[in-house]
């Protein structure tokens, strides 16, 4: 038997006839990564269901019929990617006014908010990727096609997009303390989450809207994750809570299009860092149980569950559902 490494591409090697199911390799290849790119980002999202939110949020309303067509989808394909965004709470299907016949699809707010995810966070990865992939093709349209085959094999769609595309590239953040011009990017990352994954609070604006009065001014700490071009990627804060003794770790923010580079991870353990050189005696955080990946990194860092500072603290947003403490030595890692 032939060792996998030493197979023909048969369907390379057999010419024209094969195109079509060559093309389909491809084709396949390319949404598979493009779902581990969604992955990557935080998005929960199939290649078919961000094609259909895109198609719908620039033509929307529209019937399934006409997402259909302008997908190139068969109509029962599009049917169920509309359902299964409906299931979702992305779309609305409702009958047409003026025919009932007729099922018109439109975002709901939160499609809105999934989409301008998508456009910001996972559409400049993906076409830094594709456009990385079809870097330097020459030739006919076969010998570019057996070109975008040899650099898929030597670094696929997602390592172009998550390693090279903009943002990438972990080695390249430096973490800094508060500065004034960040104050905008302080507000602007954490409205980034907290408006895709809950409601932003009266509480979140008044900390949002006075980085100075309600943190630095107070003792507190905000740090800031900065790539080479100096743009803010990331932040955190230490809020002094007003005993004097205990700090809350709060409105820690990476931004969709470096998730995964352990943006957030560099940010938490320098603000260990700072906490363990503070004047605080208690360090504690506020978060819910959507924020999975999260929560483990901070079961890693030392945060342990804690009742006591539910019962203290969990009043402050309506979404916290989980309280934590800090205890140094107590990874769960």
């Amino acid at each position: 038997m032939k060792r996998l490494a030493t197979m023909p591409d048969i369907l390379a090697d057999e010419g024209l006839y094969l195109m079509g199911s060559r093309l389909k390799r491809l084709a396949e290849r390319m949404q598979a990564d493009a779902s581990e790119i969604f992955r990557q980002c935080g998005l929960d999202l199939q290649p078919p269901q961000a094609a259909a939110l895109v198609t719908t949020d620039r033509l929307a309303p529209l019937s399934v019929g006409a997402l259909a067509a302008a997908l190139g989808y068969s109509q029962p394909a599009a049917t169920r990617v509309a359902l299964s965004l409906q299931k979702r709470g992305l779309v609305s299907i409702e009958p047409d006014a003026a025919d009932k016949r007729t099922r018109l699809v439109s975002l709901t707010s939160e499609g809105e908010h999934l989409v301008r995810r998508l456009r910001r966070e996972v559409v400049p990865r993906i076409t830094h990727g594709v456009s990385s992939l079809l870097g330097g093709l020459s030739g006919t349209f076969v010998e570019q096609l057996a070109g975008i085959e040899t650099a898929f094999a030597e670094n696929s769609l997602a390592e172009r997009a998550l390693n090279e595309g903009p943002g990438a590239g972990a080695d390249n953040i430096r973490i800094t303390g508060y500065r004034e011009e960040h104050a905008a990017d302080f507000k602007r990352l954490n409205l980034e989450w907290l408006e895709t994954m809950f409601e932003v609070e009266a509480g979140d604006l008044d900390v949002l809207d006075h980085p100075y009065e309600r943190i630095i001014a107070r003792g507190g700490q905000i740090l800031f994750a900065l790539d080479a071009a100096d743009t803010c990627v990331g932040t955190c804060a230490l809020k002094p809570d007003g005993s004097g003794s205990s700090v809350e770790l709060t409105k820690m923010a990476v931004t969709g299009a470096v998730r995964g580079q352990k943006i957030g991870e560099r940010l938490l353990n320098e603000a260990l860092r700072r906490f363990e050189d503070s004047r605080f005696d208690e360090l504690y955080l506020l978060t819910n149980t959507d924020c999975g990946p999260a929560i483990r990194l901070y079961e890693k860092s030392g945060f342990v569950h804690d009742d006591g500072v539910a019962r203290r603290f969990a009043s402050r947003y309506a979404r916290a559902n989980v309280a934590m403490r800090y205890v140094p030595g107590s990874s769960s890692a």
